[in-house]
């Protein structure tokens, strides 16, 4: 279990929190004290476990008067007796942009996320396969969180339940969540309620796939600007619905683990799903103050380059299809 301290703003970011236990308190993955107002992004939270009656925060969990913003994370297989994702009570303004949430489990209430008070923007995000008895997907009480261009598919224990609150919904795809896709609510005028076509949802891989209705689905004034890969939003004629836009798809990858002082290799790998090749794309990366300098860099394709300088690969080329952008 990480623990953020009161009364600091840190940014946690680019790590696996995985298999934490804790009994009998909450936030196995990721506690946020509640004078802490962290930035939570790019980090993959999963196994980690709350048991014990009145747990809550498999994932995450925050229970405090101020703002913590989660971006772009991928947040599965947590469990707890609430919130099995991520538990939320703050009575302030949260964010919750481009995260991935599926596959979690609560006990009672909130498989996905538990959410309490305050106004918290909970947008383009994808809610999969959550469990709880009660609010499988989201689990609303209290406060009057925004939620928009987020996906809530196959979710067990409803897909958004609302105990209390004033929730603003809409432009959502809330398909396929048993017994009900909304508990509490009316269906917003601009919400789908169709099958999100993800590519290979059994894998976890929940991007869109090119028949998606949720492709250009989204609130035309949508404020983000990119998703959760980082890829630029809107790649096509308009924003999509979920944490993932449709178009060309970029992933960076490295081992979970490495012994002081050996290579480590990182892959970017770039996926064209549009069918035409996308021409002249810009990669850029600039490596962490705590690695050493590059020692190799190889591509399927185009034309690359390291500045020491900098400490930033560069890549620029056209992509049809997947390329793979390698640096050790």
């Amino acid at each position: 279990m990480v623990y953020i301290d009161g009364s600091i703003t840190p940014t946690i970011e680019g790590f696996h929190l995985l298999n934490g236990v804790v009994t009998d308190e909450s936030g196995a993955g990721l506690y946020i004290d509640p004078l802490a107002e962290p930035l939570v992004r790019l980090n993959v939270i999963h196994d980690n476990t709350a048991t014990g009656s009145g747990t809550a925060g498999g994932g995450i969990y925050y229970n405090g008067a101020l703002s913590p913003t989660l971006q772009r994370n991928t947040i599965y297989d947590n469990d707890a007796e609430e919130g099995g994702g991520i538990y939320l009570a703050s009575s302030g303004n949260p964010i919750l942009h481009n995260n991935v949430i599926y596959g979690n489990t609560a006990g009672a209430l909130g498989g996905g996320i538990y959410l309490v008070s305050g106004s918290p923007t909970v947008w383009n995000n994808t809610f999969y396969n959550n469990t709880a008895p009660t609010g499988g997907g989201l689990y609303l009480v209290g406060g009057a969180p925004a939620i928009s261009n987020t996906i809530v598919a196959s979710n067990s224990g409803y897909g958004i339940y609302r105990a209390t609150g004033s929730p603003a919904l809409d432009y959502n795809d809330v398909w396929d969540n048993t017994p009900a896709n909304y508990s509490g609510v009316t269906t917003p005028t601009h919400d789908l309620s169709t099958d999100p076509l993800f590519a290979a949802p059994t894998l976890g891989n929940l991007h869109l796939t090119s028949s998606s209705p949720c492709i250009d689905a989204a609130d035309p004034h949508t404020a983000l600007a990119a998703d959760r890969d980082g890829s630029p939003r809107p790649l096509l004629s308009g924003y999509d619905i979920g944490a993932y836009e449709y178009g060309l798809v970029s992933a960076k990858s490295a081992p979970h683990s490495a012994q002081p002082g050996t290579l480590i290799t990182y892959t970017v790998t770039l996926s064209n799903f549009i069918g035409t090749p996308w021409q002249n794309v810009i990669v850029t990366d600039t490596l962490h103050p705590y690695l050493g300098h590059v020692q190799s860099l190889s591509y399927d394709v185009g034309t690359g380059y390291y500045d020491p300088g900098s400490r930033t690969v560069h890549w620029t080329g056209d992509v049809s299809g997947t390329v793979h952008i390698r640096f050790s």
